[in-house]
Parts: C-alpha cells; sequence; structure tokens
C-alpha cells in the first residue's frame, strides 16, 4: 500500500505583518519620524540576525517554575538555538477577554436574541496551585535561525521538564487549573437575565451574576523546576536524548485519569508497568525477558500488596483492550483509580531507587524493548 501524505499533524501558521508608513502616519497628525544619518540606517540592518528570528509561545498548560535566569544555547547543523526560563503571562486578561463584547443566546422556546453578561459580573478568575517560591508560567521564548522546527524542541524539552519535576499536567489533554465553567446567574421565568434590582435604602446587596473558576487538584505529585532541573533539561534537548517512556506512560494515565478518561488511563498504567518491569529485570537483574503475567508475579518493584492491586489492573486491560468495561475496577478489593496509580506510582519510584543504586539510569533508558 502506497503511504499516505494526505494529513498530517504538523502545525500551520498564517502571520500577520503591519506596514508602518510614514505618510500615513502624518496624516494622523503624529510626530514626524526623525531624521538619521545613512550610517545609522546601515548600523541598524548590520545589527540584525539575517535568516533568524525570536519565536514567542503560549503554552497551553502552566509549567511550575522556581526563578530561573539562564539562557541555554544549542548550536546545530542548521544553526543556533536559544532557549529562556519560562515566564508568566496575564492570566486575568486571558480569562476575562473571552466574553466582552459578545451576545450571549437567549430566548424562551427559541433563540430570538442575545444578552450581554451584567457589568457587575466578576471576570478574570484564574485559579493557580500553591507553590512556595514558584511561579505559573505559560510563556516561552525560543530564538533560532529560520530552518530550524523550534515546535520539536519545544515538545522534547516539555517532555523532559515534564520526567524530572512530575509535572504530570504537562502531558494532559486539558486544562486541570481552568475547567469550561466561567460564570453562572439569576434568570427570570423567561430565561432571561436578571439584573440587579437598585433601589434607595437596599443599602448593599448581592450582583445578580458571579465569576466561576473550576480547577482540580494537583494531587501532591509534581514539584516546581529548578535552575539545576532546567540545566539539565536543556542539556539532554541539547543532546536530542529522548525520555524515559515508562515514566511517561505514568504521567500520561494520570492525565487521562483527570480528564475521566478511565479506559484511557488503564491502558496507559499498564503500559508504564509493563515496560518498567522488563527493563528493571534486564538492566539490574541481568535475565531474560517474559511474559507478562510471570513477569508481574516476579518483579522485585512490587510489594505483596501492591502486586494484587497491579494484577486486577492487569485484568481491566485485557477486558479494555478487547472493548469490554473493566472487570475488576470498583468490584474487586482496593481495585480503584486512585490505588492503580498509586501502586503505579510505588513501582515508578522503586524503579528510580534501582536505578540510581545500580548506577544504569543511561542503560535503562536507552534500552529498546523487542
Amino acid at each position: 500500500m502506497a503511504e499516505d501524505n494526505s494529513f498530517s499533524n504538523d502545525w500551520q501558521a498564517y502571520a500577520v505583518q503591519a506596514s508602518l508608513n510614514e505618510d500615513a502616519g502624518r496624516s494622523r497628525e503624529a510626530a514626524p519620524w526623525p531624521e538619521i544619518t545613512q550610517e545609522e540606517i546601515v548600523r541598524h540592518q548590520q545589527n540584525i540576525i539575517p535568516n533568524a528570528e525570536a519565536k514567542i509561545f503560549l503554552l497551553p498548560l502552566p509549567i511550575v517554575s522556581e526563578k530561573t535566569t539562564e539562557i541555554f544555547t544549542i548550536k546545530t547543523n542548521k544553526g543556533f538555538i536559544r532557549l529562556y526560563p519560562p515566564f508568566q503571562v496575564n492570566e486575568k486578561s486571558e480569562a476575562s477577554a473571552a466574553f466582552s463584547e459578545i451576545g450571549i443566546p437567549a430566548g424562551n422556546n427559541k433563540v430570538t436574541g442575545t444578552q450581554s453578561l451584567s457589568q457587575s459580573t466578576v471576570t478574570g478568575l484564574t485559579a493557580e496551585q500553591d507553590f512556595k517560591d514558584a511561579s505559573w508560567c505559560r510563556g516561552f521564548r525560543i530564538d533560532s535561525e529560520n530552518r530550524i522546527n523550534c515546535q520539536t524542541i519545544l515538545d522534547n524539552l516539555l517532555e523532559q521538564i515534564a520526567q524530572y519535576t512530575f509535572q504530570w499536567w504537562l502531558r494532559a489533554i486539558h486544562n486541570p487549573f481552568l475547567g469550561p465553567q466561567r460564570f453562572a446567574g439569576q434568570i427570570d421565568r423567561d430565561y432571561n437575565f436578571v439584573n440587579e434590582l437598585r433601589y434607595r435604602g437596599a443599602g448593599e446587596i448581592k450582583a445578580s451574576w458571579y465569576g466561576v473558576c473550576q480547577y482540580q487538584s494537583i494531587l501532591g505529585i509534581g514539584s516546581p523546576m529548578t535552575s539545576t532541573i532546567w540545566k539539565q533539561c536543556c542539556n539532554l534537548v541539547a543532546s536530542k536524548q529522548r525520555t524515559e517512556v515508562g515514566i511517561m506512560s505514568f504521567l500520561d494515565g494520570i492525565a487521562a485519569f483527570m480528564a475521566g478518561r478511565i479506559n484511557q488511563s488503564i491502558l496507559h498504567l499498564c503500559i508504564a508497568v509493563e515496560i518498567l518491569a522488563n527493563k528493571h529485570r534486564m538492566v539490574v537483574e541481568g535475565k531474560s525477558d517474559i511474559k507478562l503475567d510471570k513477569l508481574i508475579k516476579q518483579t522485585p518493584l512490587l510489594n505483596h500488596e501492591t502486586r494484587k492491586i497491579i494484577k486486577n489492573l492487569m485484568v481491566d486491560r485485557g477486558h479494555v483492550a478487547h472493548g469490554r468495561e473493566p472487570h475488576c475496577l470498583g468490584k474487586k478489593p482496593n481495585s480503584s483509580m486512585q490505588n492503580y496509580i498509586k501502586c503505579t506510582g510505588h513501582m515508578v519510584n522503586a524503579y528510580l531507587a534501582a536505578l540510581r543504586e545500580s548506577g544504569k539510569w543511561n542503560d535503562a533508558l536507552n534500552l529498546k524493548l523487542g
């Protein structure tokens, strides 16, 4: 069968650039443009790096980071790359602007018009989990020559940060810190929005509408990115090192669970278990690979209690993979998604501890399973 290139997951970009006109500016009674010498014009042009630009990204999910200032430069055969530490953006303005100057559908049996939110409605409501001495950063800057695919660099960097901080939400398919609901308020019997009844003598009244910010718990798993982790992740991107797929699968399992995709979470967690147990057996124990059921029974990464729960997880994986509902989840003792995640997390920690003790992190990272 011939390769089908009719669709791609590459991002397409549409750019808009302003054109500044001296005569147009003068016609609006703006200050005239200053006179400069030809030497100043030449110096200005010579100071611009040819075929290179700074790219500014707005990340869909935040990197929680301590203050770090180091700019990391990577030299490649296609040119230079400069990675700047992530920075904060104006979250409140972004949240409030989406519903400004728009109409919301209104009517009784059919939509007959639109209404605007009351001017007293609280807007710009956002939530940030409490990390001491750390900021929520969704802004990112990369300088590079134009031949370089910065999206690939950014994707790898975010994976490295997720691996070394366990900020699982960087793998998420939804934003756990900003749910879909934004506002709520009173309606009358014709289902129209109610405005506040303001009258003399009322004193203080409550607004008829209020702002809403939905958010989920971060589970206490992630930690802020430090300057040391920032340098480490940049170095790994520079060396084109990939992340540990078993750990990424564990984080994917958490992200899927938080998004309400239970079956997908079960599959991701099972992939993590199988990869990590196999790698430990082959790299640390020096043994050959075996079938999954025996692997779960024998791996030292599990204790008696976690082994029973992981066995149930594997049973559920078999059912989900064949289009059936999970068999053990919510039916057998301790078989909950919380326990599936917790036990897989214990296994991840035991795996990392074993690799630190044996000094075989790179061996495990580069091992390709058959």
